[in-house]
């Protein structure tokens, strides 16, 4: 009997333990589910479309400058839209 008493085992391996492993693990199990569940049903934040990104602004000006030219383009005559096109002595 002594030779028990100085091998005893810890506190961990009685029987008072191991039967609330189960719970414990169960327990675990349904906070992540639930943890999961909250995070994936929680709104997605509004995009803010108030401020234009530096992208669109530079495509708007852009336009804008084509837009400028082809009206330039064609108020041009004939005669002046071929001046840069024909060699012209």
């Amino acid at each position: 009997m002594q030779v028990l008493k100085r091998h005893a085992l810890p506190a961990w391996c009685g029987a008072a333990f191991w039967r609330w492993v189960p719970v414990g693990l169960l327990t675990g199990i349904w906070w992540v589910v639930a943890v999961l569940a909250l995070h994936t049903c929680a709104p997605e934040p509004a995009l803010k479309a108030a401020e234009p990104s530096k992208m669109e602004a530079m495509r708007r000006a852009a336009d804008e400058e084509s837009a400028r030219l082809e009206g330039i383009y064609e108020r041009m005559s004939d005669e002046e839209r071929m001046r840069g096109v024909v060699y012209e002595p």
